[in-house]
């Protein structure tokens, strides 16, 4: 009987990895889709709304990534 519950264990613990790696994996892909859209904030910004609004996007984008990697 504990053979079983050690086996059933491990199986558990592989699906807990697995869906851990989903979720790191889902992380980047956000992340990544969040840096393509201040790009394109910032290059459509200055066509809407003058070249200010995207110094303030490309200044807001630049704070978030150095509190980010400091946090890190």
């Amino acid at each position: 009987m504990i053979k079983l519950n050690y086996l059933y264990d491990i199986r558990n613990l592989g699906k807990r990895i697995l869906i851990k790696f989903e979720i790191i994996k889902m992380r980047k892909a956000l992340r990544i889709l969040g840096m393509l859209l201040g790009i394109i904030a910032m290059i459509l910004a200055p066509v809407f709304y003058g070249w200010e609004m995207s110094l303030i996007i490309f200044l807001a984008l630049t704070g978030n990534n150095l509190e980010r990697t400091f946090r890190e």
